[in-house]
């Protein structure tokens, strides 16, 4: 008989962020998320709701107001922002859906036009 152990890769404990600008905006609120080695997850929920600001507290891009990041067990909200940097560039990935990053494409026409000749 095998034992299945996966590793806590990523862990948010009792996460706290809020915007303030003339008023206070309670983004997220006591988040608690536990992601293991090999493990899918999706990120949904409507406009507004806090699903880019959750991705950019677990990568480090935004700081919490409180609450703890941690990564493979070290909290990443601790670190300099040369060293979250350098953990980004290692260990997270974004596809971002603002229209103006990437000149308009169709989707057939991009692997065609960097097919060798």
């Amino acid at each position: 008989m095998y034992t299945l152990w996966f590793m806590e890769l990523l862990k948010l404990n009792n996460l706290n962020l809020s915007y303030k600008t003339e008023i206070v905006s309670d983004v997220l609120k006591n988040v608690n998320v536990e992601i293991s080695e090999g493990e899918f997850i999706a990120v949904m929920g409507p406009s507004g709701a806090g699903k880019s600001s959750l991705l950019y507290v677990m990568s480090g891009l935004e700081i919490p107001d409180s609450g703890e990041v941690l990564l493979k067990g070290k909290n990443i909200c601790e670190l300099s922002q040369d060293k979250m940097a350098d953990i980004r560039l290692n260990n997270f990935g974004f596809v971002y859906q603002i229209k103006g990053c990437l000149r308009s494409c169709h989707s057939y026409s991009t692997p065609l036009s960097e097919r060798p000749n």
